[in-house]
């Protein structure tokens, strides 16, 4: 394995994190870790209970050395600190330009990622409008209340 290369694998990665880093790299000049593949392996015996996937999904994609902001904001002075909020407001600004999608999902159509509807045994999505959004995520909260 190269140090270059880091692979993302097991129940938590996803295949959709994978396609957003495709959609952000394709469409923003956002500087993100370029992907070399990433694929699905088989469904797996495991309980569905464990919060993850029924599959093993690798993320093949380049290593980029760094340190973890939330870990290391304190050590930056003040203008190094401006710099860094600057350059993250562009990218936000970035990210929230590109155009709205018809639907509500993730890319590609794909479902609703969030926690939000972790436990949902409706439906995940893509959703048609925003109505039918927040009426499946009350179904899930009462769902969830009356158990």
């Amino acid at each position: 394995m190269s140090p270059s290369m880091l692979v993302k694998y097991g129940t938590h990665a996803s295949l959709i994190e994978a396609k957003n880093t495709l959609y952000v790299a394709e469409r923003t000049s956002i500087p993100i870790p370029r992907l070399f593949a990433a694929y699905a392996y088989r469904p797996l015996d495991r309980d569905i209970d464990d919060f993850g996937s029924v599959y093993d999904t690798y993320i093949f994609m380049e290593f980029i050395e760094g340190e973890d902001l939330g870990k290391s904001w304190a050590k930056y002075n003040s203008t190094e600190k401006q710099i860094i909020s600057t350059d993250l407001k562009k990218h936000i600004t970035e990210l929230r330009s590109l155009p709205a999608a018809d639907y509500i999902g993730s890319v590609h159509k794909g479902p609703v990622t969030g926690v939000i509807l972790e436990w949902s045994t409706t439906s995940r999505g893509p959703f048609k409008s925003e109505g039918d959004f927040n009426a499946t995520i009350v179904d899930d909260w009462r769902m969830a209340r009356s158990r």
